[in-house]
């Protein structure tokens, strides 16, 4: 074998390896005595306690800040769908459609208003780019979709926040 070939094993198994500590970090737990079940352990877990909180900060608990929600799903974000070999955790097209997905959602819709949302045709239009691109920047995590009766939304201020970058870089 030649040691590219194996530099580049090496390096999967490292990245991969890395991955499943992590995975299993965020899984583990202590179990109180032999009584309780594997359901009860792993709510107790670190994973456990990061549902939980966007869970309560949905249903409006408030004990739990926007902060510490929004901490909370990028934590949840990055442990399911983070990719070993990029810094990528971007859900899967369709995620918003799963039970966490919608459970993320809810928890989004309560940390900005109504008004502090526009839709995608007013966002690209904002942008100068096409519809696609808008698609494209909601893959790639750069804008962050919200969905309140079944339309997709934007974050005003991601979408401002994309085109002052996109000016910064035209006039360089």
């Amino acid at each position: 074998m030649t040691t590219e070939h194996q530099r580049i094993i090496d390096l999967v198994l490292r990245l991969v390896s890395a991955r499943t500590m992590e995975l299993v970090l965020m899984t583990k737990c202590v179990p109180k005595d032999d009584r309780d079940t594997r359901e009860e352990n792993l709510r107790g877990s670190l994973l456990g306690f990061h549902l939980s909180r966007i869970a309560r900060y949905a249903e409006n608990e408030i004990e739990v800040s926007a902060e510490n929600a929004q901490e909370s799903i990028s934590i949840v974000l990055k442990l399911i769908f983070r990719n070993p070999f990029q810094e990528s955790s971007q859900p899967s097209s369709g995620f918003h459609r799963s039970d966490l997905g919608q459970l993320m959602n809810e928890a989004y819709t309560r940390m900005v208003s109504v008004v502090d949302l526009i839709s995608p045709t007013d966002a690209y239009r904002r942008l100068h780019v096409s519809r696609q691109s808008i698609y494209d920047m909601i893959e790639d995590g750069r804008l962050t979709p919200i969905y309140v009766g079944g339309k997709t939304l934007l974050k005003i201020q991601q979408v401002e926040q994309l085109k002052v970058q996109r000016n910064e870089r035209r006039r360089k």
